[in-house]
Protein backbone atom coordinates (compact mmCIF):
# COMPACT_ATOMS: atom_id res chain seq x y z
CA UNK A 1 0.00 0.00 0.00
CA UNK A 2 1.71 3.56 -0.84
CA UNK A 3 1.35 6.64 1.37
CA UNK A 4 -0.96 8.00 -0.64
CA UNK A 5 -3.81 4.99 0.09
CA UNK A 6 -3.01 4.56 3.70
CA UNK A 7 -3.96 8.45 3.58
CA UNK A 8 -6.70 8.80 1.78
CA UNK A 9 -8.62 4.97 1.95
CA UNK A 10 -10.02 6.37 5.35
CA UNK A 11 -11.74 8.69 3.93
CA UNK A 12 -12.67 6.55 0.94
CA UNK A 13 -14.00 4.16 2.55
CA UNK A 14 -16.33 6.22 4.94
CA UNK A 15 -18.82 6.18 2.50
CA UNK A 16 -19.32 2.67 1.11
CA UNK A 17 -22.31 2.96 -1.79
CA UNK A 18 -22.96 -0.67 -2.56
CA UNK A 19 -22.60 -1.94 1.19
CA UNK A 20 -25.32 1.09 1.98
CA UNK A 21 -29.31 -0.71 1.70
CA UNK A 22 -32.08 0.58 -0.39
CA UNK A 23 -33.94 2.89 0.80
CA UNK A 24 -37.69 3.90 -0.86
CA UNK A 25 -37.41 7.07 -2.10
CA UNK A 26 -40.27 9.26 -0.81
CA UNK A 27 -42.48 10.93 -3.51
CA UNK A 28 -43.48 13.68 -1.05
CA UNK A 29 -41.02 16.66 -2.61
CA UNK A 30 -37.40 17.71 -2.85
CA UNK A 31 -37.08 18.85 0.60
CA UNK A 32 -38.40 15.23 1.37
CA UNK A 33 -35.43 13.81 -0.78
CA UNK A 34 -32.73 16.30 0.57
CA UNK A 35 -33.78 15.15 4.27
CA UNK A 36 -33.67 11.42 2.73
CA UNK A 37 -30.08 11.78 1.79
CA UNK A 38 -28.96 13.59 4.82
CA UNK A 39 -29.99 10.97 7.27
CA UNK A 40 -28.66 8.54 5.54
CA UNK A 41 -25.21 10.31 5.62
CA UNK A 42 -25.21 11.97 8.42
CA UNK A 43 -22.70 10.95 10.19
CA UNK A 44 -19.80 12.68 7.83
CA UNK A 45 -22.39 15.57 7.19
CA UNK A 46 -21.94 16.27 10.97
CA UNK A 47 -18.35 15.70 10.59
CA UNK A 48 -17.69 18.09 7.81
CA UNK A 49 -19.36 20.76 10.18
CA UNK A 50 -17.65 20.63 12.51
CA UNK A 51 -14.49 20.87 10.81
CA UNK A 52 -15.89 23.80 9.13
CA UNK A 53 -16.23 25.80 12.54
CA UNK A 54 -13.37 24.58 13.81
CA UNK A 55 -11.61 26.06 10.86
CA UNK A 56 -13.27 29.26 11.01
CA UNK A 57 -12.65 29.44 15.16
CA UNK A 58 -9.25 29.49 14.14
CA UNK A 59 -9.56 31.76 12.03
CA UNK A 60 -10.64 34.23 14.03
CA UNK A 61 -8.81 33.17 17.26
CA UNK A 62 -5.52 33.89 15.13
CA UNK A 63 -7.09 37.51 14.28
CA UNK A 64 -7.55 38.04 17.77
CA UNK A 65 -4.40 37.18 18.66
CA UNK A 66 -2.54 39.54 16.21
CA UNK A 67 -4.25 42.20 17.92
CA UNK A 68 -3.31 41.38 21.38
CA UNK A 69 0.12 40.92 20.53
CA UNK A 70 0.26 44.55 18.43
CA UNK A 71 -1.25 45.98 21.14
CA UNK A 72 1.21 44.25 24.22
CA UNK A 73 4.28 45.10 22.11
CA UNK A 74 3.25 48.20 21.43
CA UNK A 75 2.62 49.40 24.93
CA UNK A 76 4.99 47.30 26.86
CA UNK A 77 8.04 46.57 24.29
CA UNK A 78 8.72 43.41 22.83
CA UNK A 79 11.22 41.60 25.33
CA UNK A 80 8.45 42.44 28.41
CA UNK A 81 5.56 41.29 26.23
CA UNK A 82 7.07 37.81 25.20
CA UNK A 83 7.94 37.25 28.84
CA UNK A 84 4.67 37.66 30.13
CA UNK A 85 2.84 36.16 27.50
CA UNK A 86 4.33 33.21 26.19
CA UNK A 87 1.67 30.91 26.77
CA UNK A 88 -0.84 33.17 24.17
CA UNK A 89 2.25 32.83 21.77
CA UNK A 90 2.83 29.34 22.57
CA UNK A 91 -0.85 28.66 21.88
CA UNK A 92 -1.21 30.97 18.61
CA UNK A 93 2.13 28.58 17.12
CA UNK A 94 0.32 25.17 18.00
CA UNK A 95 -2.59 26.88 16.36
CA UNK A 96 -0.99 27.90 12.84
CA UNK A 97 0.89 24.86 12.80
CA UNK A 98 0.10 22.30 13.28
CA UNK A 99 -3.75 22.59 13.73
CA UNK A 100 -4.88 24.19 10.89
CA UNK A 101 -3.09 22.68 8.59
CA UNK A 102 -4.67 19.07 9.72
CA UNK A 103 -8.13 20.49 9.94
CA UNK A 104 -8.07 22.36 6.39
CA UNK A 105 -6.50 18.91 5.24
CA UNK A 106 -9.65 17.10 7.01
CA UNK A 107 -12.31 19.81 5.63
CA UNK A 108 -10.48 19.22 2.09
CA UNK A 109 -10.45 15.74 1.56
CA UNK A 110 -13.80 15.41 3.17
CA UNK A 111 -15.06 17.56 0.97
CA UNK A 112 -13.13 15.97 -2.41
CA UNK A 113 -13.11 12.31 -1.60
CA UNK A 114 -15.68 11.77 0.64
CA UNK A 115 -18.41 13.81 -0.51
CA UNK A 116 -17.44 14.63 -4.34
CA UNK A 117 -17.04 11.19 -5.22
CA UNK A 118 -18.56 8.55 -2.82
CA UNK A 119 -21.70 10.39 -1.64
CA UNK A 120 -23.21 10.75 -5.75
CA UNK A 121 -22.18 7.29 -6.30
CA UNK A 122 -24.24 5.60 -3.57
CA UNK A 123 -27.30 8.46 -4.35
CA UNK A 124 -27.00 7.64 -8.06
CA UNK A 125 -27.25 3.49 -6.80
CA UNK A 126 -29.72 3.74 -4.30
CA UNK A 127 -31.70 5.61 -8.21
CA UNK A 128 -30.75 2.17 -9.77
CA UNK A 129 -32.24 0.49 -7.36
CA UNK A 130 -35.38 2.38 -7.13
CA UNK A 131 -35.55 1.66 -10.79
CA UNK A 132 -34.98 -1.35 -10.87
CA UNK A 133 -38.00 -2.44 -8.85
CA UNK A 134 -40.50 -0.26 -11.38
CA UNK A 135 -42.99 -2.22 -13.78
CA UNK A 136 -42.44 -2.50 -17.52
CA UNK A 137 -44.56 0.21 -17.59
CA UNK A 138 -42.80 3.12 -16.19
CA UNK A 139 -39.82 2.09 -19.50
CA UNK A 140 -42.62 3.01 -22.08
CA UNK A 141 -42.27 6.34 -22.07
CA UNK A 142 -38.42 6.26 -20.74
CA UNK A 143 -35.61 5.33 -22.45
CA UNK A 144 -32.59 4.00 -20.43
CA UNK A 145 -30.26 6.69 -21.77
CA UNK A 146 -33.66 9.39 -19.99
CA UNK A 147 -33.08 7.07 -16.94
CA UNK A 148 -29.34 7.39 -16.44
CA UNK A 149 -29.16 11.38 -17.43
CA UNK A 150 -32.14 12.16 -14.90
CA UNK A 151 -30.20 9.98 -12.01
CA UNK A 152 -26.90 12.25 -12.95
CA UNK A 153 -28.52 15.32 -12.31
CA UNK A 154 -30.52 14.61 -9.05
CA UNK A 155 -27.47 13.23 -7.73
CA UNK A 156 -25.42 16.19 -8.60
CA UNK A 157 -28.40 18.73 -7.36
CA UNK A 158 -28.79 16.69 -4.28
CA UNK A 159 -24.79 16.79 -3.76
CA UNK A 160 -24.53 20.52 -4.38
CA UNK A 161 -27.19 21.39 -1.58
CA UNK A 162 -26.30 18.61 1.06
CA UNK A 163 -22.66 20.38 0.69
CA UNK A 164 -24.14 24.07 0.97
CA UNK A 165 -26.02 23.27 3.71
CA UNK A 166 -23.39 21.73 5.95
CA UNK A 167 -20.04 23.16 4.73
CA UNK A 168 -21.20 27.02 3.66
CA UNK A 169 -23.70 28.13 6.20
CA UNK A 170 -22.15 26.45 9.13
CA UNK A 171 -19.00 28.67 7.96
CA UNK A 172 -21.27 31.66 7.67
CA UNK A 173 -23.00 31.12 10.88
CA UNK A 174 -19.36 30.81 12.64
CA UNK A 175 -17.86 33.73 10.65
CA UNK A 176 -21.02 36.32 11.78
CA UNK A 177 -21.23 35.50 14.90
CA UNK A 178 -17.22 35.56 16.15
CA UNK A 179 -16.67 38.60 14.00
CA UNK A 180 -19.03 40.05 16.04
CA UNK A 181 -17.92 39.02 19.51
CA UNK A 182 -14.15 39.64 17.93
CA UNK A 183 -15.83 43.05 17.01
CA UNK A 184 -16.94 43.49 20.69
CA UNK A 185 -14.12 42.42 22.04
CA UNK A 186 -11.43 45.00 20.23
CA UNK A 187 -13.89 47.80 20.87
CA UNK A 188 -12.65 48.31 24.18
CA UNK A 189 -9.31 48.57 23.32
CA UNK A 190 -10.41 50.66 20.65
CA UNK A 191 -12.24 53.08 22.61
CA UNK A 192 -10.43 53.71 25.62
CA UNK A 193 -7.67 55.73 25.17
CA UNK A 194 -3.89 55.28 26.62
CA UNK A 195 -2.79 57.17 29.62
CA UNK A 196 0.80 58.26 27.27
CA UNK A 197 -1.12 59.96 24.74
CA UNK A 198 -3.50 61.57 26.83
CA UNK A 199 -4.26 65.52 26.05
CA UNK A 200 -3.01 67.57 29.25
CA UNK A 201 -5.65 70.51 28.61
CA UNK A 202 -8.87 70.25 30.03
CA UNK A 203 -12.06 70.56 28.29
CA UNK A 204 -13.65 73.58 28.34
CA UNK A 205 -17.97 73.55 28.95
CA UNK A 206 -18.67 74.34 25.08
CA UNK A 207 -16.62 71.05 24.47
CA UNK A 208 -13.20 72.64 23.26
CA UNK A 209 -10.28 72.25 24.64
CA UNK A 210 -8.33 74.97 26.83
CA UNK A 211 -4.86 74.86 28.27
CA UNK A 212 -4.99 74.37 32.00
CA UNK A 213 -3.89 77.33 34.31
CA UNK A 214 -0.30 76.19 34.51
CA UNK A 215 0.13 76.15 30.36
CA UNK A 216 -1.38 79.58 30.06
CA UNK A 217 1.34 82.41 28.56
CA UNK A 218 1.62 85.50 30.65
CA UNK A 219 0.50 88.56 28.51
CA UNK A 220 3.20 90.40 26.37
CA UNK A 221 4.76 93.40 28.26
CA UNK A 222 4.51 97.06 26.21
CA UNK A 223 7.31 97.60 24.41
CA UNK A 224 9.85 100.11 26.38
Amino acid sequence: MSISDAIYRPFETLIRPLDIPYRPLPSKGPVTVLLHFISMFRGVLIALALCSMVFEVINLTIVWGLSVIVDGVTQQGAAVFLRSEWLLLSVLGFLIFPVMPIVSFVLNTLNSHTLGIAMPAAIQWQGHKAVERQDLAFFHDLYAGQVSSRLQQVSSAVQQQILAGFQSIPRFLMQLMGSVILLSALACSLLCPSSSGSCSTSPSPRGSCRPSSSARAAPPSSAA
